[in-house]
């Protein structure tokens, strides 16, 4: 995403730098290799393929068809996008739940009444786990920065004041997520809070941003995140935990 930077990385003589290169590299080559792997997969039983983001791209003809370094780069992005956010939220929701034993408690609890030849569906419908999730998106937003937006040509009001039109405006996550009007004692990790949330508490709920037909949305949000976070979730709180103790 940022080619340049990238360049710089492989140019300047120090050990950091040279790291952070070649770690995009390696991802370079890791999409690579897996579009290729698609590809042939395709070609050889294009019925027999699983559907992926990239089935109509590979299966397209004519002018419809996108360079292939076009399709490779989009396949860094979701790559990153669909790991970064899981292995962030379950950090982060792991080390909470190892700090509030009952909450830990309680979540293990409603995690053992799924049965054996529980699936996705099954996960999506427990109450207590998503209200974890959100609760641990709240405080630590998968995509806590900025997201810019232009001002409309005519200008705007808001909360009292004029913006001209063409001015960057932007709100991020880490400030709307700890409004205390909105989220009382919001430094306190209370998943209770979203089993009945309020209309704001919704508005500004935005762990990987918000926008118009979701172009400003993060790719790596729903469903690929939370149905990461919640299958590791039980496999770390059920499974894994209850292995040992």
């Amino acid at each position: 995403m940022f080619p340049l930077l990238v360049r710089l990385c492989s140019a300047i003589p120090l050990p950091v730098f040279h790291r952070v290169h070649d770690a995009g590299e390696r991802m370079t080559v890791y999409a690579s290799d897996s579009l290729e792997r698609y590809r042939r997969l395709v070609a050889s039983s294009a019925d027999k393929a699983p559907e992926t983001l990239f089935s109509k791209v590979f299966k397209a003809n004519g002018e419809g068809t996108m360079p292939y370094n076009e399709i490779r780069d989009e396949a860094l992005n979701y790559i990153a996008a669909g790991s970064d956010t899981v292995s962030v939220t379950l950090t982060y929701l792991t080390w909470t739940l190892s700090r509030n034993l009952d909450i830990r408690d309680r979540l293990v609890e409603e995690l053992r009444t799924l049965a054996p030849d529980f699936g996705a569906h099954e996960l999506r419908e427990l109450p207590y786990l998503n209200q974890v999730i959100d609760e641990t998106l709240r405080i630590y937003s998968a995509a806590p920065g900025p997201f810019p937006r232009l001002v409309p040509a005519e200008g705007a009001h808001l909360a009292g004041y004029y913006m001209s039109g063409g001015i960057e405006v932007s709100a991020q996550a880490f400030s709307l997520h700890r409004d205390p009007v909105i989220f009382p004692a919001p430094y306190e990790f209370q998943p209770g809070r979203w089993a009945s949330p309020t209309a704001a508490m919704k508005d500004v709920f935005t762990p990987f941003g918000r926008g118009a037909r979701g172009e400003w949305e993060c790719v790596g949000s729903q469903p690929p995140c939370c149905v990461g976070v919640r299958g590791q979730t039980w496999l770390t709180f059920d499974v894994c935990l209850f292995a040992v103790v």
